[in-house]
């Protein structure tokens, strides 16, 4: 059975795997079907990465920064407070930058 997904797949394992992967490690949580929280967890060591989300006919490129909590949130070019976004499923393409900050101690050593 080398190479096959087998039974583990069609019986729910996918969806915790998204869970695991997309909401608990790149934090990214649909809040009431209408916004989107980023609370990535993501080590330093990780890198910047991007997502493209896709919400109804809306597609969303999303661009995460740096490491740490969320700093400034960027769509379209206008910054939102916090780090909540509104979704549109509207048919529209949109940009988003989530910068982060990293946390230091106060021995000056990065946390995360």
């Amino acid at each position: 059975h080398v190479g096959q997904a087998g039974w583990t797949w069609y019986t729910g394992s996918a969806g915790w795997m998204w869970r695991l992967l997309v909401e608990s490690l790149l934090g990214l949580h649909l809040r009431d079907g209408t916004s989107l929280e980023f609370l990535p967890t993501t080590p330093a060591t990780f890198g910047d990465f991007t997502v493209t989300y896709q919400h109804g006919d809306a597609t969303y490129q999303i661009s995460v920064q740096g490491s740490g909590p969320v700093r400034r949130l960027v769509v379209d070019g206008t910054t939102i407070a916090g780090n909540q976004m509104p979704l549109n499923r509207t048919k529209a393409h949109h940009q988003v930058l989530v910068e982060r900050r990293a946390i230091r101690s106060a021995l000056g050593v990065q946390l995360n």
